[in-house]
């Protein structure tokens, strides 16, 4: 039976790649990857003879015809080789539909894992590593970055994106706007010679702004804390209930309640009721 297997290769050190992943390298035939020439040069870098070997391109612009087709391969019990051009073809590349196509199907799906920026930018942060979430590359419009960024202030805990090198200054600048009691982590070019750490509070930012060196590969973390909110007792539920079934028409009383149940200032929730 046929099935689809997923070789993540090295983010930048070629040193990282696994003995698993070298060996299908060297003896496997049909692989699938988004740049077949970025694929070509990193074979004839690991010495590997390119002849006998059939490589497809398949990226996120491919058509869902494609995907049939290469689904049509695997049905007919042929085992086909999805690779990245660096980490895994799961992360920032066109894998998804494919695999979701061949587990519909009732294939089999494996993996040969690797280095992935995400987990290595967790373990050089410092930040607390759980719980974390991945968001991938951040939407280029400010308008929707800023709403993502709200949305993750209500969600404790470390948060990872990729950025572009030309807008990294851009987007940090309106996180740390945004969530000026963050801790934040720009790494850049990971595991390669120019490996670089940026550690430093959000308020801190434009202090150390022109210390970053806008080139290569960037991995962006920020840690947001949890906010501490008092535990909503039943009787509080009780009193919010009672008031409104009431029909009361004085709004500092239900300010007051509803600023004990979300943790904010009764001042701040009175003058959203007016």
């Amino acid at each position: 039976m046929g099935k689809l297997v997923l070789v993540t290769l090295p983010i930048g050190n070629l040193e990282d790649i696994t003995i698993r992943a070298l060996t299908t390298l060297k003896e496997q035939q049909s692989f699938l990857t988004e740049d077949t020439r970025s694929f070509k040069q990193l074979l004839s870098r690991l010495e590997i003879p390119l002849e006998g070997k059939r490589v497809t391109s398949y990226h996120d612009q491919s058509n869902p015809d494609k995907t049939n087709q290469l689904l049509a391969l695997i049905k007919a019990g042929e085992t086909l080789y999805l690779v990245s051009e660096a980490g895994s073809p799961v992360i920032s590349d066109p894998a998804y539909p494919l695999i979701k196509a061949v587990v519909a199907s009732g294939h089999q799906v494996t993996t040969i894992p690797g280095v992935t920026s995400p987990t290595t930018a967790l373990e050089l942060s410092a930040l607390p590593p759980l719980p974390h979430t991945f968001h991938g590359f951040l939407p280029r419009e400010r308008g929707k970055q800023k709403e993502q960024f709200l949305f993750w202030k209500e969600l404790a805990g470390t948060h990872i994106f990729f950025e572009a090198p030309g807008r990294v200054l851009a987007s940090v600048e309106l996180l740390a706007q945004t969530l000026p009691q963050s801790q934040i982590v720009i790494t850049r070019e990971l595991t390669k010679k120019f490996e670089s750490i940026y550690r430093f509070n959000a308020d801190d930012f434009q202090q150390i702004k022109e210390q970053i060196i806008l080139k290569g590969e960037f991995t962006i973390l920020v840690y947001i804390k949890p906010e501490n909110r008092q535990m909503i007792s039943p009787d509080l539920i009780a009193q919010a209930n009672d008031y409104i079934l009431s029909e009361k028409q004085g709004k500092r009383q239900l300010a007051k309640i509803l600023a004990q149940i979300v943790g904010q200032p009764t001042k701040d929730i009175y003058k959203k009721l007016c």
